[in-house]
């Protein structure tokens, strides 16, 4: 889960603390995992998408300086998702120059265009660390999402990315923007969960189809209720600083048959 939101979830706990907190993340985590299920309407068989089938026939790309895993893909015409589970690759985001990458399908290796690098700025929030900001443009779609087409939330700054932070995992992005910024719906779908949740603060949580979903951390305010259906693009809140969190932002995660995917994987490339 966020590791800002609540490294030990003490806070939902109440009295948990010290040598608990390692079982009690883990009885937390369980509990969300329980109620995703709910919402998505999975059975115990593990029903949902399934990764594409690997393929054997492609080239070998060498990643130079500059190119980037959705540049790569979009350049070679192939699903992103499929080009980063093919490569076992866990944070798209970064892969060095040098890496080989299989293409699958591809009949010859072409020139992918660099993408110019974001500025290393200093942050607060995380005992001083360094993070890569980049601005985000809002608008289209990126790749599909169990056939849903999935938008960024907000304009804002990506200050955290998915995967392993201060050696707890992070099951999502931050982008932070001003207070109060509007957050728009990734995708069209049903709010089936909004309240006041621990270190989440208030969460917000869209069902888009019996194996997606998208979850919301942070707010300010709701502006929608549990059982509306919204539209794609729809604000349905506002960029706060509830629950655990250091400043305004928000938390995003993708969940696909109850496990959290990297959002970078299907929201489209940054400008």
């Amino acid at each position: 889960m966020d590791a800002d939101s609540s490294p030990c979830w003490e806070n939902m706990a109440g009295k948990m603390t010290g040598d608990n907190c390692s079982t009690t993340r883990r009885y937390y985590r369980y509990l969300v995992i329980l109620s995703l299920c709910l919402f998505t309407g999975i059975n115990g068989q593990g029903i949902g998408c399934v990764p594409p089938a690997r393929r054997t026939d492609g080239v070998w790309h060498e990643v130079k300086r500059g190119q980037t895993l959705w540049r790569i893909a979009r350049t070679y015409g192939v699903d992103l998702y499929e080009l980063a589970d093919i490569n076992n690759i866990e944070d798209p985001a970064r892969i060095r120059a040098g890496t080989r990458l299989f293409i699958p399908g591809a009949k010859k290796v072409v020139d992918v265009k660099p993408y110019r690098a974001p500025a290393i700025v200093d942050t607060k929030g995380v005992k001083g660390e360094k993070a890569t900001v980049t601005k985000i443009v809002h608008g289209s779609t990126g790749n599909s999402a169990c056939g849903v087409k999935l938008a960024w939330p907000l304009d804002g700054v990506l200050t955290s990315r998915f995967g392993m932070r201060s050696k707890r995992r992070h099951d999502g992005i931050d982008i932070a923007a001003p207070m109060g910024t509007p957050v728009k719906a990734a995708a069209k779908g049903e709010v089936v969960y909004a309240k006041f949740t621990g270190g989440y603060g208030n969460l917000l949580i869209l069902k888009h189809n019996d194996r997606l979903l998208t979850i919301y951390a942070h707010l300010k305010e709701f502006l929608v209720d549990t059982g509306d259906r919204v539209e794609a693009g729809q604000v349905i809140g506002r960029v706060g600083d509830t629950g655990r969190a250091t400043g305004p932002h928000l938390h995003f995660e993708i969940r696909l048959d109850r496990e959290p995917r990297d959002p970078l994987l299907f929201l489209p490339g940054r400008k």
